[in-house]
C-alpha cells in the first residue's frame, strides 16, 4: 500500500512538471515595423519585437513559412529583424514570440500579426477621378473611380493625412467605385488609390496621382439687423426730438421768469431761474441717444484686422509640384476662407485649436495659377468677419528643358485680375459707416444747440439782474 502511494505521488509530480513544446504562459510581445509597413522594392525595413522580460530568444514567423528567424536579446527585451533589400517574397504577414534563454520550454503567446506590403514601381499606376465634379456641396453624393490594369486586382482608397486605407473593394476587378453618401465637411481632402494583384496580396502598386475633393461651405444663416436698426434709429430720433423740446421749453421759461421777476420786483430769488435739472435731463437724454445710435448693427460688418497670407515653399511653382497657401489670424478658433480672383467658389478650412489654416495644392495645374486672398470669422460667431488679406499670386511655371535639372522655369499662367470681394458684403443702406456718420452729425448739432441754449440763458439772466435789483429797491422805498 505504501509503495502504491509513493508511485502515485511520483506520477503526479512528473505529470505536473511535464511541458510539451509550445506550452505558452508569458504575455504576447509587441511587434512593429520601421520606417513603414509599406516599403518600395529594394529598400530596407526592420521588424521589432519587444517582450516584458529580459534575456529572451525571439522567433519571427511568417505566415505560410515553417522556418522562423531567430534573434537573441541577452541584455535587453527588444529584438530586431532587418530586411536590408526587400524583395517580392518578403511581403506577407508576420508574428513573433519568445522564451527565456535559460528556459526554452516556457514560451510566450504569439504577437498580433503585422503585414509588410511591397510596392513595385514596375506595376503601372492606377488612375483616379471624381464624379460628378471636384467641387461639391454638403449632402451631395460623390463617387471616386479607380481604374487599373486589365487583370483582377483589389483597389484601396487612401486619403492624405490618414495612414490607413479609407476603403477596400469587396471583389477584384480592373476598376472600382467608392461612394461617399452623403458628403460632409470631413470628407474634403486629397485622395489617391492603389491596387494589389489578387494572386499576390502583399504586392502593391505606387499610388495614383491625387485628386482633390472640395466641399463648399454651407451658407450660414446670419441675422439681419435691418429692422432692429430702423427701430433704434426711430427711437433715437424720438429722444432727440424730446431733447429739443426740453431745450426750447427751458429757453422760454428763462424769458418768462426774467420778465415776471422784473414786473413784480419782489418775492423772488435774486439768483435767477434754476436750470440745472433741465440741463441734467437734457444731458441724460443725449447719452441715451448716443447709446442707441452706437448699438445699431449692420449685417456682415467687418471688424477684425486682415489676416496674413503666404505661400510655401515658393509662389513660383513648377507644373505638377505641390504648394500650400497659409493664412494666419490674430484670433484662435476661426474659420478661414480662401478666395481666388475670378472664381466664385471658395475653399474653407477650420482652425479650432490654432490661428493658422493651410490650403494645400498637391499637384499644381495651370488653372491653379492666379491671385488669392483670405479672410476669417470666429467659429462661434459667423456674423463677425475680418477684412480681406493682401492678395498673393501663385505663378505656375514649366521648365524650358525638362532633361536638365538646372533648367529655368518659364511662367505659363499668371492672373493679373484683382481678387473679388466674395463672402460677406456690407449691404447698402443701414451700414455701419452710415449709422456712425449720422450719429456724429446728430451729436454735434445737439451739442451746439445745448451750448447756444446755455449761453442764451446765462446772458438773459445777467441782463435782467439789474432790473430785478432796481424793482426790489423801489418796492422797499414805497413801503417806507
Amino acid at each position: 500500500m505504501a509503495s502504491a502511494l509513493a508511485l502515485l505521488c511520483v506520477s503526479f509530480w512528473l505529470a505536473g512538471h511535464c511541458q510539451s513544446w509550445g506550452g505558452r504562459e508569458f504575455a504576447k510581445p509587441l511587434i512593429w515595423v520601421r520606417p513603414s509597413r509599406v516599403v518600395a522594392l529594394g529598400e530596407s525595413v526592420t521588424i521589432h519585437c519587444q517582450s516584458q522580460h529580459y534575456r529572451c530568444e525571439f522567433y519571427l514567423r511568417k505566415a505560410g513559412n515553417t522556418t522562423p528567424r531567430v534573434q537573441e536579446a541577452p541584455h535587453g527585451n527588444v529584438a530586431e529583424f532587418p530586411f536590408p533589400s526587400v524583395g517580392r517574397a518578403d511581403g506577407g504577414s508576420y508574428t513573433c514570440d519568445y522564451h527565456p534563454i535559460t528556459e526554452w520550454n516556457r514560451w510566450s503567446h504569439l504577437s498580433d500579426p503585422i503585414e509588410i506590403i511591397v510596392a513595385d514601381p514596375s506595376l503601372p499606376r492606377p488612375s483616379v477621378s471624381l464624379s460628378p465634379s471636384r467641387v461639391t456641396a454638403p449632402g451631395a453624393d460623390v463617387t471616386i473611380q479607380c481604374q487599373g490594369p486589365q487583370w483582377e486586382v483589389n483597389f484601396f482608397l487612401h486619403k492624405a493625412g490618414d495612414p490607413t486605407p479609407q476603403r477596400i473593394t469587396d471583389r477584384p476587378g480592373d476598376k472600382a467605385e467608392f461612394h461617399i453618401r452623403p458628403v460632409g465637411r470631413q470628407h474634403g481632402g486629397s485622395y489617391s488609390c492603389t491596387y494589389r494583384p489578387r494572386v499576390e496580396p502583399f504586392l502593391t502598386s505606387l499610388p495614383s496621382n491625387p485628386v482633390e475633393l472640395v466641399v463648399r461651405a454651407v451658407p450660414t444663416a446670419r441675422p439681419d439687423f435691418t429692422h432692429t436698426n430702423i427701430a433704434r434709429l426711430v427711437l433715437s430720433a424720438g429722444v432727440l426730438l424730446i431733447l429739443g423740446l426740453i431745450l426750447a421749453e427751458a429757453y422760454c421759461s428763462c424769458l418768462r421768469g426774467a420778465a415776471w421777476s422784473w414786473a413784480l420786483g419782489a418775492g423772488g430769488s435774486t439768483e435767477g431761474p434754476q436750470h440745472c435739472p433741465v440741463m441734467a435731463s437734457a444731458l441724460a437724454l443725449l447719452c441715451v441717444s448716443f447709446w442707441l445710435a452706437g448699438h445699431c448693427q449692420s449685417w456682415g460688418g467687418r471688424e477684425f484686422a486682415k489676416p496674413l497670407i503666404w505661400v510655401r515653399p515658393s509662389r513660383v511653382v513648377a507644373l505638377g509640384e505641390s504648394v500650400t497657401i497659409q493664412c494666419q489670424s490674430q484670433h484662435y478658433g476661426c474659420e478661414f476662407y480662401l478666395h481666388k480672383a475670378g472664381n466664385t467658389t471658395r475653399r474653407v478650412q477650420e482652425a479650432p485649436h490654432g490661428n493658422v489654416a493651410e490650403f494645400p495644392f498637391p499637384s499644381v495645374g495651370r488653372a491653379d495659377g492666379g491671385s488669392y486672398t483670405c479672410e476669417y470669422c470666429p467659429i462661434t460667431d459667423p456674423t463677425r468677419w475680418s477684412h480681406l488679406s493682401d492678395p498673393i499670386e501663385i505663378i505656375v511655371a514649366e521648365r524650358t528643358d525638362p532633361t536638365q535639372p538646372g533648367a529655368a522655369l518659364a511662367p505659363t499662367h499668371l492672373s493679373s485680375a484683382r481678387p473679388e470681394r466674395s463672402g460677406p458684403q456690407t449691404l447698402p443702406g443701414l451700414s455701419s459707416p452710415l449709422i456712425t456718420g449720422v450719429s456724429v452729425v446728430a451729436a454735434t448739432v445737439l451739442l451746439l444747440l445745448l451750448l447756444v441754449a446755455s449761453i442764451c440763458v446765462i446772458v438773459r439772466t445777467r441782463a435782467t439782474q439789474p432790473l430785478h435789483n432796481e424793482g426790489t429797491w423801489m418796492y422797499h422805498v414805497s413801503r417806507q
